[in-house]
């Protein structure tokens, strides 16, 4: 029946085929010849009817006419036609073209199907064949596929040059009867060698042909470019959409569409060179629907000519094998759509070109990538190239992989940075999986680090900032200015003799922080003493160590004969520049230890090079004890870098990390600054701080011996969306947003309190009581005192687990709470709230007027105390837990600005006094159910639960739990024992006092069917105690295994009913403890206890 149903339909298709075989009367078809010149295009007697063809003829290779010798345009011959079709009669399965010369069809090439068999066409030799578009295969019903045969139809092209003005189809077509595939025909264009240029679209379509059936049995059209080994194969796109991804009518579009598949060492290029007015699509990645190969994997990758070129899709990937080259006198667009491309190969070069892109800012030079990646083993760039800002240069070779910037080309390599955000280079030592790899950057790269300018109104101004250079000098492990001052003012000692700016006074504009200066009058504040001009512009500075400096706007964006001239004029929004190697540490990681500039008792006048000591000891010799341990250091890498990371690498030594930050204005066009901190122990920034320092930044911190080091390490780097940019310290807004935040002032009791905290504040899940406070004017947050009410630190001041108060030059609003020992502090870990009675604080005014203090943290404080705010000058008092503002005035009145104007009075709430109002027990089915009731537990009571089976003179913990203000608490002991059973209560209470409730006696004879196999107590950081419900003579193993099913413990015991183990060194997280006889291999049971 299926032969019967085959035959039938395939009749009335021959039918159908042989009408539309009539030849027009213009036609030509190839015939070849028995002797003589049997090849030649150019002789009449090879065609039928004789005769060369001309500009309007019509011409058929194969497909009227059976020949032996194909057709070749020689050398030197310039021929026409108006259509070419290929096709094959009897035993033909090539039918080649071979044009030495030049060959111009007006119109379209065809390949034609065939009825029985597959047939290539062979398009050769060193000329150029010019038409208006080609096809391989048709859309009509293929009569061989009833014949259950599946004939593919290939055009490869070897040819020098080949133009296609129009389009490039590829047709695939099927038959299906019902469900039965009868036959399919599939056409091919492949690109082997040579340069085909195609100005119009490629299409992959494929046409189904249903008879009786609902199959959606697709062929398989491609379109490819397959360079053998030896050959080049040159795909040059003019489109400004190369690629058609709407069918024909009746057809679907589909198959595959492969720039790059590799057949040996041949190489394969993809040249977008669209000239037009609009963007030209660059393939990537998602990109393509319905195609089982996308166009995003490159071999080599090229750009030329003037029209704009982009992926079109959001996020989409790029495949780079070989090289790429840009010299395109447009945008290549990698950056709107964030895309990525990613180097695959060994050897490689990317040469970015000399375009100079004005629809980015600051205008920047030859490619811009966002994303670039690489496993290649080399990749050198040459020309200019840049990665865009939020972009990053990353790496994911697991062995060794080097990215190498071209030492005889001018800046191959910028990071940008602009108002958006900067570029980084990722991890050199593990990719974003956190996969080890071995990655290295060589030669100069520059770091861009952008700055906001503006006047004192609508900008930033001109003021102080920490910086630290991201890259070093070549070959060594320090940096210098010049780079720096290529692109701003950096003025100095003895002026342009020194290699500085002059101006009136020479008065230095960058610094070095000497921890071991003289003691000054004001022990808080950081000012000239401390910090030492440099010598000469010359004068180099280990990577790792910060500086100061004074912006005044950038060489391109003020002038230097106003920069020096009062009145100042306003910086502009500067783009500063840092020029040199990406520096990289040794070992897995790529650690370094900082070397720290240690300045003699007795310092020079400036900082020079040779007058200081290098140590990899950070200073701690200052006199002052507020000044004592603090120094400025900087992030030495072009990322972002996570401090939190660098607290915890650096064994959790260095809490606290202070940034200088933008504060109010001095004038027209400056501001003050003043500092703020991030403590990593709490992972609490201060507004205006942050948890991430961004390339070229500059910070405190503070060490508590002189034997303390800083180390560095890839680890450290993080994605520059990480970096929390309420108020970044370059890219300065005026006024940091401000957010409504609910903050727990009571968890247990419901109780919340809005509270205005700025947007930078970072998650803290310490449990540790806290308070902020924020003096404030208008609308700018003058400083910031946090208060942590913790019971294992000390009232008096304690270096590196308190943060001493610093100020800056300059600063005129001044306040923070005070140590018991009246040591100023940003961050006060001072005793627990039931002893504490008084704390004071310090507060100085700029100006008469209106001001503010806030509370916008109050965390863990339980209902049990009051914190008020006193203010002696009024006599009034403000509970800073439940009200977020006190307002009040400075007026002329002396009394209106002492020092000591306000300070906090803790005390306790009446009717807050914890109570157990009962502890009761019963015996159950599952053993005895102990209940207690409590009132004021809050959430910071600890209970405990202990058991004697000696009558009450020993007892052992057999379970705890944190309160959690329900009031009422139950816990059932599984496994009492026989005999006289005792048990009370431990509680612990926020006092740090313990209270024991009374005894619980029963007579228990475990006449009750109970689980007898327990772990106790059920949460532990020591002990477990592990009872077995009998004696048992055999061994018995127990196991202990971690949540993931990994066996972190084996115990043997024997005859016994209880296991005792310390559980002290695993870690934090939950196991589970199971009992095995030995001897007969059953279980005997099985709990779970948590790790504290």
């Amino acid at each position: 029946m299926k032969s019967l149903l085959r035959y039938l339909i395939l009749l009335l298709i021959l039918f159908g085929l042989q009408a539309g075989s009539d030849v027009k009367a213009a036609t030509k078809s190839w015939a070849g010849g028995a002797a003589g010149d049997v090849s030649n295009w150019n002789n009449g007697a090879n065609w039928s009817p004789a005769g060369v063809p001309g500009v309007g003829d019509d011409v058929f290779i194969g497909s009227l006419l059976f020949f032996t010798n194909p057709p070749i345009v020689n050398a030197g011959d310039n021929v026409s036609c108006a259509s070419i079709t290929f096709g094959v009669i009897l035993t033909l399965t090539t039918v080649p073209l071979t044009v030495n010369g030049t060959l111009n069809v007006t119109t379209s090439i065809t390949q034609q199907p065939t009825l029985l068999i597959s047939y290539s066409v062979p398009l050769s030799g060193t000329g150029t064949l010019n038409c208006a578009s080609i096809q391989i295969n048709t859309t009509a019903n293929p009569g061989s596929a009833l014949l259950g045969i599946f004939p593919t139809l290939s055009f490869v092209v070897t040819l020098a040059h080949l133009n296609v003005s129009g389009n490039v189809t590829v047709n695939s077509s099927s038959v299906v009867a019902i469900v039965i595939p009868l036959g399919q025909i599939n056409g091919t264009f492949s690109l082997v060698s040579g340069t085909t240029t195609i100005g119009g679209q490629i299409l992959t379509q494929n046409t189904l042909f249903r008879i009786l059936g609902l199959s959606t049995n697709t062929g398989i059209p491609i379109f490819s470019i397959d360079p053998g080994t030896g050959s080049t194969a040159t795909l040059i796109l003019t489109n400004a959409n190369p690629i058609n991804t709407t069918p024909a009518s009746g057809s679907t579009y589909a198959g595959s569409i492969d720039f790059y598949n590799s057949t040996g060492t041949g190489q394969a290029t993809v040249n977008y060179a669209y000239p037009g007015a609009s963007i030209q699509t660059v393939y990537a990645t998602t990109g393509i629907s319905n195609l089982d190969i996308s166009p995003a994997l490159y071999q080599n990758l090229t750009f030329t000519s003037t029209g704009n070129k982009r992926p079109s899709v959001s996020s989409g990937l790029l495949t780079v094998a070989g090289n790429i080259d840009n010299s395109a006198s447009s945008p290549i667009d990698f950056v709107t759509n964030t895309n990525t491309v990613q180097l695959t190969g060994t050897t490689q070069t990317i040469a970015g070109g000399s375009y100079v892109n004005a629809t980015l800012p600051a205008s920047p030079t030859g490619t811009v990538f966002y994303n670039l990646t690489s496993s290649a083993a080399t990749a050198t760039l040459s020309g200019r190239n840049d990665i865009a800002a939020l972009g990053t240069l990353a790496f994911l070779k697991t062995a060794n992989t080097t990215m190498n910037v071209d030492a005889t080309a001018t800046n191959s390599l910028t990071l940008l940075s602009n108002s958006g955000g900067d570029a980084s280079i990722a991890s050199l030592s593990a990719d974003a999986s956190a996969v080890a790899i071995t990655a290295t950057v060589t030669g100069t790269i520059n770091v861009q680090r952008y700055v906001k300018g503006g006047n004192a109104t609508t900008g930033a101004g001109r003021r102080y900032m920490l910086i630290s250079s991201p890259v070093a000098n070549a070959s060594a492990s320090t940096y210098n200015l010049l780079p720096f001052f290529a692109t701003t003012y950096i003025s100095g000692p003895g002026g342009a003799g020194n290699g500085f700016d002059t101006s009136p006074q020479n008065n230095p504009s960058v610094f070095i922080y000497d921890e071991n200066a003289p003691l000054t009058s004001n022990p808080n504040l950081v000012t000239g003493n401390e910090f030492k001009g440099f010598a000469t512009i010359n004068e180099t500075v280990p990577m790792g160590n910060g500086l100061e400096y004074y912006f005044r706007g950038s060489r391109t964006g003020v002038s230097s004969s106003t920069v020096f001239v009062s009145p100042f004029p306003a910086p502009d929004n500067a783009t500063l520049n840092f020029s040199g190697a990406v520096y990289k540490g040794a070992g897995a990681s790529g650690a370094f230890t900082t070397s720290i500039i240690n300045f003699p008792a007795t310092p020079p006048t400036y900082y020079s090079s040779s007058a200081v000591t290098l140590s990899n000891n950070l200073s701690f010799a200052s006199s002052a004890p507020t000044k004592k341990g603090l120094n400025l250091v900087g992030n030495p890498y072009p990322s972002v870098i996570d401090l939190h990371t660098v607290y915890t690498v650096n064994g959790s030594l260095y809490r606290y990390y202070y940034m200088l930050i933008k504060n109010v204005t001095t004038g027209a066009n400056s501001f003050s600054t003043k500092y703020a901190t991030y403590d990593a122990f709490a992972n609490l920034p201060q507004t205006g701080a942050s948890r991430y320092a961004v390339s070229g930044q500059g910070f405190f911190i503070t060490v508590a011996n002189a034997t303390s080091t800083l180390v560095f390490n890839e680890t450290m780097k993080a994605a520059y969306s990480l970096y929390s940019s309420a108020s970044p310290v370059f890219n300065v807004i005026r006024n940091p947003s401000v957010v409504a935040k609910t903050l727990a002032v009571s968890p247990d009791k419901n109780n919340v309190q809005q509270a205005a905290v700025t947007a930078s504040t970072e998650t803290n899940t310490n449990q540790i009581p806290r308070l902020r406070l924020e003096l404030m004017r208008d609308t700018n947050v003058l400083n910031t005192a946090d208060i942590a009410f913790d019971k294992n630190s000390k009232a008096k001041f304690v270096l590196g687990e308190d943060a001493q108060y610093i100020a800056a030059s300059g600063q005129g609003d001044f306040f923070y709470s005070q140590s018991a020992d009246s040591v100023g502090c940003f961050v006060n870990y001072t005793g627990n709230l039931e002893k504490l009675k008084r704390i004071n604080l310090f507060i100085a005014f700029s100006n008469f007027g209106q001001y503010k203090i806030t509370s916008p943290i109050k965390s863990n404080i339980d209902e049990r105390y009051t914190i008020y705010l006193k203010d002696k000058y009024t006599n009034d008092s403000l509970d800073v837990v439940h009200n977020p503002v006190y307002t009040f005035n400075v007026d002329q009145n002396a009394a209106s600005y002492p020092r000591d104007r306000f300070y906090l009075s803790i005390g306790i709430a009446r009717g807050h006094e914890y109570k157990l109002l009962g502890f009761s027990g019963n015996k159950v089915t599952s053993g005895i159910q102990l209940t207690w009731k409590t009132d004021n537990e809050s959430n910071f009571t600890g209970f405990a639960v202990e058991k004697s089976t000696n009558g009450g003179k020993s007892f052992v913990v057999i379970d705890s739990l944190q309160s959690t203000g329900a009031g009422s608490y139950t816990f059932t002991d599984p496994a009492p024992g026989t005999g006289q059973i005792t048990y009370r209560l431990a509680q612990s209470l926020v006092t740090g006092d313990t209270q024991m409730s009374k005894t619980l006696v029963f007579d228990y004879n475990g006449d009750l069917n109970i689980l007898k196999f327990m772990v106790y107590p059920s949460s532990t950081a020591g002990d477990i105690h592990i009872k077995l419900g009998k004696t048992y003579s055999n061994n018995i193993k127990v196991n202990i295994i971690s949540a993931t099913g990994g066996l972190v413990k084996t115990l043997t015991t024997a005859d016994t009913d209880s296991v005792q183990e310390n559980v002290g060194n695993l870690t934090k997280g939950l196991y589970i403890v199971e009992a095995i006889d030995v001897a007969t291999g059953k279980r005997i049971g099985s709990a779970k206890f948590f790790k504290q």
